[in-house]
């Protein structure tokens, strides 16, 4: 484990969900769950038993505010392998994360018929290669998907990114553009 890290992450919990608290559904505001790690699925075998020891401290932290949501946790490698145990970890809601979802909506009814079925990250648009066209998807096509997600026994979305900013600060990924 790595002390700075996890001494920075709390300051920061104690600074967001000080701010944060008032707009969650346990207090009559809107927020109904909190995620507060995305992805780790595809990086945590590289961290051998210490993947799911951060996991589970992230958790435990995160359970220390006492905020009255639940936390969710963003999966996208789990879908390749109908697997949606990966990446997350004991009291957390897994969710999926797909441009598209319906396919696996049943699988993970399949794996967890007690929990609601959540989206979260639906992708209007997706990050920018640089070279490469301008992602965008039609407000049509999105609302086929949506639709088909709620047919098919989907409960709620998180729209990915609902809006997109630039970081010139900082590096984006290999190839990536800084803006979404």
């Amino acid at each position: 484990f790595n002390q700075p890290f996890m001494d920075e992450t709390r300051r920061w919990f104690d600074l967001f969900f000080a701010y944060l608290r008032p707009q969650l559904r346990s207090q009559g505001g809107p927020i109904a769950f909190v995620q507060v790690e995305n992805e780790y699925a595809n990086i945590a075998a590289q961290y051998g038993e210490d993947g799911p020891r951060y996991l589970a401290w992230l958790r435990d932290l995160y359970e220390s505010y006492e905020l009255g949501v639940p936390l969710t946790m963003c999966n996208p490698a789990c879908e390749e392998k109908n697997d949606y145990s990966i990446g997350w970890t004991e009291r957390t809601v897994p969710t999926i994360n797909s441009g598209m979802c319906v396919a696996q909506v049943c699988d993970f009814k399949k794996s967890h018929p007690e929990l609601p079925v959540l989206w979260t990250e639906a992708w209007m648009s997706w990050y920018q290669v640089w070279g490469g066209p301008r992602p965008a998807r039609t407000t049509s096509n999105m609302l086929f998907y949506v639709a088909r997600f709620f047919v098919e026994g989907g409960k709620g979305i998180n729209y990915y990114m609902w809006h997109g900013g630039t970081n010139f600060a900082r590096e984006a990924m290999f190839l990536q553009v800084t803006s979404y």
